[in-house]
């Protein structure tokens, strides 16, 4: 969740297109929407880091590339870590300061109320006639009844139906998220399985929901791989260092680890860095880097592991898996959530056969030590890549009529 920044933001345009700032000069209050004749999508994104703005960015690349670039306008945070990536885009941009390091609900109340305005403006600017809220964020709750009143339709990207263990604020976040499944129109979940999950918990929105799987939004990146050969294989645990990732149960799976030759990093920051410090600190054949990685230092740890591993106690779906999928990495995960789903139930990994440490350890043993077929679940990883794309259509479910 997303909190925000201490001193009154402002709303300001980064970035326009071309044909965006000739419809400008021809008519200052026309808005993009004049580009095209139509009313825009109003991509509503103010999170910081992680997989939230990630996902975000991949959608609106997918869209321009399907045709649907001047229907877009964005309104982000200006601490995104991925900003300038955004700007590249050359959409129609405003962005506002969203953080201070201060997650607090009573700084939440404040610096809302603060952004209130610029947000206001932003709606007058764009006249959106679909607002898009990827992921939640702090922000989010007090503002949407404005994004819902100025334009036609509400669409909320329901990642989590539940906030996980350990988050700082899972109070703020587990009441935004009950308000937002009221007022969307439409509820979006990036995994099967997190539908049925938020559908067993609020049946009445089933008619609501609409599933767009989170791997349709990734590019093949690399071919199939084959297992290593002349050094050990290297496990990645990357990420946002929080309680559920079960960082407890992989501390205790490696020491049942058996005969096998390897290599484990585990890097990330988060609130149980300091836990994630003690407990593997020390550990043989244990890398452990704490910090952020940055966007190009996230990118090489896949390019330079093998297998992705998600201990995770509790989970809907993981961005991580996305970026194993897309450099053709198998990923180790647990039974829980849309995990399985998303490496197709065996096709592209393997999945532990319950929740204990040592079934994590004899899977994981068996890996390393070459007992599965790598060089398939590799090729599985483009194949559900490419049956994810073939079963997304963004498109219909933001409104956006064909190009």
């Amino acid at each position: 969740m997303t909190l925000g920044e201490g001193r009154p933001p402002r709303a300001e345009v980064l970035s326009r297109s071309g044909a965006d700032t000739q419809a400008a000069r021809a008519d200052p209050e026309a808005g993009p929407q004049a580009a095209n004749g139509q009313r825009p999508l109003l991509v509503w994104d103010w999170g910081r880091r992680g997989a939230g703005p990630f996902i975000t960015l991949q959608l609106v690349r997918r869209l321009i590339a399907q045709g649907y670039g001047d229907r877009i306008v964005l309104s982000l945070s200006e601490q995104n870590e991925l900003i300038d990536e955004f700007r590249r885009l050359g959409l129609p941009m405003s962005s506002v300061h969203t953080f201070d390091g201060r997650p607090s609900l009573a700084h939440l109340a404040r610096i809302s109320l603060s952004l209130v305005r610029p947000f206001r403006e932003q709606l007058a600017r764009y006249r959106p006639t679909t607002v898009l809220v990827p992921m939640l964020f702090g922000a989010a709750m007090p503002l949407a009844p404005f994004a819902r009143r100025a334009a036609d339709r509400l669409i909320f990207v329901v990642h989590d139906v539940h906030p996980h263990q350990g988050e700082r604020t899972w109070l703020a976040q587990l009441v935004a998220q009950r308000y937002l499944l009221r007022l969307a129109d439409t509820l979006v979940t990036i995994s099967g399985a997190t539908r049925v999950e938020l559908v067993k918990w609020r049946p009445s929105v089933a008619s609501r929901v609409v599933v767009e799987p989170l791997a349709g939004l990734y590019d093949k990146l690399s071919g199939p791989r084959t297992f290593p050969q002349g050094r050990r294989l290297r496990f990645l645990v990357p990420g946002r260092q929080v309680r559920y990732k079960g960082y407890g149960r992989l501390a205790q799976a490696l020491r049942l680890l058996e005969g096998a030759d390897f290599e484990l990093t585990v890097v990330g920051d988060g609130p149980e860095r300091a836990l994630v410090e003690k407990t593997f600190g020390g550990l043989p054949n244990v890398t452990l880097r704490s910090g952020w990685a940055s966007v190009g230092e996230h990118r090489r740890l896949f390019d330079d592991h093998d297998v992705l591993v998600c201990p995770y106690d509790e989970g809907s779906q993981s961005g991580l898996i996305g970026d194993a999928l897309a450099r053709s990495m198998p990923t180790i995960v647990t039974p829980v959530g849309a995990l399985p789903e998303q490496i197709g139930f065996g096709r592209a990994g393997w999945i532990a056969a319950d929740m204990t440490p040592p079934a994590l350890a004899k899977l994981m043993t068996a890996v390393a030590r070459g007992e599965v077929d790598y060089a398939t679940c590799s090729s599985g990883c483009g194949t559900i890549l490419d049956e994810a794309r073939a079963a997304s259509n963004w498109p219909r479910t933001l409104g956006l009529a064909p190009v």
